[in-house]
């Protein structure tokens, strides 16, 4: 038997009881209703009673669960929420900040395209003992953002993250020191948040053949592959090259960083979204195929420019790391500040001359992906989100949780 847990419903921010801390729209019989649904589910994980989690998961995220819960290879091998041995403590801490919102807008988006409304999202510390401690889920205290939201007139929990640093530091910013990041432990030549990831999880159930275990591949191969599956032809322009490789490389670094834990895997292999022969459905994600698509030699310039670019990143106006969408639309200049990249549209852009950066401003600067202009960055340097005067000296934070000295204040 599990032990049975303490559902510390303490929602600390002495707790969730300012409404600055909630969104306008936050209603407290909403919140009430959400922090049950938490509880819920939660009981349901730490007793493995999944069918319960139907009463508390929306229809589409109950059914993208479905496909992991069902699945014989994750119990078999403890993956997902089978990894989860015991719950001992749940407290949510409590709404994330207003301006945090934006940092989620493409999940919001897609939540909303499914029907869900009044979507209030919640950062959730609970404490767990796992099977073996991985990305997803290890033992001690987790942070998973929780997305509630309202289907069919009633409350559901649509969708589950696991926090990523600007949402941690932002809440930690917002309602006190809850989970801050410790700026002594970081080095100045080591920033763990702006370094590119070295491997992906990919759950190939539409090209490959394994349906049941997720593959852990080199991200940069990765990046490989899906830019000659999804970034035209090796002669292409290199700057309309460039402009989509760092969509591709971020849309799913964007996904590293907020992944569902209980799917235990980062990226599907395909935009398909329904598993015709199952009738599973998983997230919508770029097209994986290495069977066709790793080539060298048939690529070779196109991986090049990988290479050279793999030390650029690109973020938002908050030196955040955000989900670049691309879409194949017909070519057409009406799409400045869309938030999505439109690649005809690059292709026409970089045969006119635009430079890389330029293209990638034209889209995603002033839009729902950055409130100001994106900027461009090299790997590894610190991003210094906010700055503090203490005495004479004025600090930069670093979302990795690295402190600096970056200059003083005349007085």
């Amino acid at each position: 038997m599990k032990k049975v847990f303490s559902l510390l419903l303490a929602l600390v921010m002495c707790q969730l009881i300012t409404a600055t801390t909630f969104a306008a729209s936050s209603t407290s019989d909403a919140n009430s209703t959400d922090e049950q649904l938490i509880s819920d589910y939660f009981s349901a994980v730490d007793q493995q009673m999944w069918d319960e989690l139907e009463d508390v998961l929306s229809d589409s995220y109950y059914q993208s669960i479905s496909s992991t819960i069902d699945n014989n290879a994750y119990a078999e091998n403890n993956l997902g929420l089978y990894n989860i041995e015991a719950v001992n403590q749940v407290s949510v801490l409590g709404e994330i900040p207003a301006s945090t919102y934006e940092y989620y807008s493409p999940i919001i988006a897609e939540l909303e395209d499914d029907g869900v409304e009044e979507i209030i999202a919640y950062v959730v510390e609970c404490e767990l003992d796992t099977y073996e401690d991985t990305e997803f889920y290890f033992t001690g205290n987790n942070y998973l953002t929780f997305f509630c939201g309202t289907q069919d007139g009633n409350r559901y929990i649509a969708d589950c993250r696991i926090t990523s640093t600007p949402v941690m530091t932002s809440l930690s910013d917002s309602i006190g020191e809850i989970a801050a990041p410790d700026y002594g432990t970081n080095s100045a030549s080591s920033c763990t948040y702006n370094r590119v990831p070295s491997s992906i999880k990919v759950l190939r159930w539409y090209y490959g053949d394994s349906k049941t275990i997720p593959e852990t591949v080199n991200f940069k191969r990765y990046v490989k592959v899906v830019a000659a599956r999804e970034a035209g032809y090796d002669g292409w322009d290199e700057d309309y090259h460039y402009s989509n490789i760092l969509c591709i490389r971020n849309y799913a670094w964007y996904r590293i960083l907020n992944a569902d834990p209980s799917k235990n895997y980062h990226v599907t292999d395909t935009d398909h979204s329904k598993d015709p022969d199952t009738g599973k459905t998983y997230p919508s994600c770029q097209n994986y195929n290495p069977d066709e698509y790793w080539a060298p030699d048939t690529w070779a310039n196109l991986y090049d420019r990988v290479d050279f670019m793999w030390n650029k990143n690109m973020v938002n106006s908050d030196l955040e790391i955000f989900d670049s969408w691309y879409i194949a639309d017909s070519s057409s200049y009406d799409y400045e500040g869309s938030g999505r990249l439109v690649q005809y549209t690059s292709d026409d852009m970089a045969r006119d001359g635009w430079r890389y950066e330029e293209i990638l401003d034209y889209f995603y600067s002033y839009s729902d992906r950055s409130d100001g202009p994106i900027e461009f960055v090299p790997v590894g340097e610190h991003l210094f989100y906010r700055t503090q005067v203490i005495g004479d000296d004025l600090y930069g934070y670093c979302h990795c949780g690295y402190r600096e000295n970056i200059g003083s204040i005349a007085r």
